[in-house]
């Protein structure tokens, strides 16, 4: 029998420096399961201070201003992502959170964000995907999107705040 391969849980936080974390001696924030994790984790520095620009460098390894360049560009359609070369290796994959690289040409102008719908195949090829185009209300947070079956997950209003909800 082959070895196991490991799991490999891949958090990104938005807008996070490394030192806001109680681990990190920050005394004014409480992160119990983020500080469990430390030493389990390697940082990194990205190649843009802007969400989507590093979120799809992130997901593509592609230089973001060769990716998506501004903060509503989408994410280029074809383009293989990190979701990609795990399931090449084997890997079941999923995505939960913000989303963030579908660009405001799929919104129409009436559309909050948050409600924006990211079709499947703008979804970066994970099996499962569970989660919202943007949203800065993390107490108002409405998700969509498919199960590792395939099956829709229709809109719905996360109960409580956005990082306890997905992560429970």
């Amino acid at each position: 029998m082959p070895p196991k391969q490991p799991n490999i849980i891949w958090i990104l936080s938005d807008q996070h420096r490394a030192q806001a974390l109680r681990g990190a001696g920050d005394p004014n924030l409480e992160t119990p399961t983020l500080d469990r994790m430390r030493g389990a984790s390697h940082s990194g520095i990205g190649g843009s201070p802007v969400c989507s620009p590093f979120r799809g460098s992130l997901l593509t390894s592609i230089y973001p201003h060769q990716c998506i360049p501004s903060h509503d560009d989408p994410l280029p359609q074809n383009v293989p992502t990190i979701a990609h070369a795990f399931k090449e290796a084997g890997y079941r994959t999923a995505y939960f959170g913000k989303w963030h690289v579908d660009g405001a040409v799929h919104r129409t102008p009436e559309t909050r964000p948050a409600h924006q719908f990211v079709a499947p195949e703008r979804r970066g090829g994970f099996d499962c995907w569970v989660g919202y185009e943007n949203n800065n209300a993390q107490y108002d947070c409405w998700v969509h999107g498919h199960d590792a079956s395939g099956d829709p997950v229709d809109l719905y209003k996360l109960p409580s705040y956005e990082t306890d909800d997905l992560t429970d």
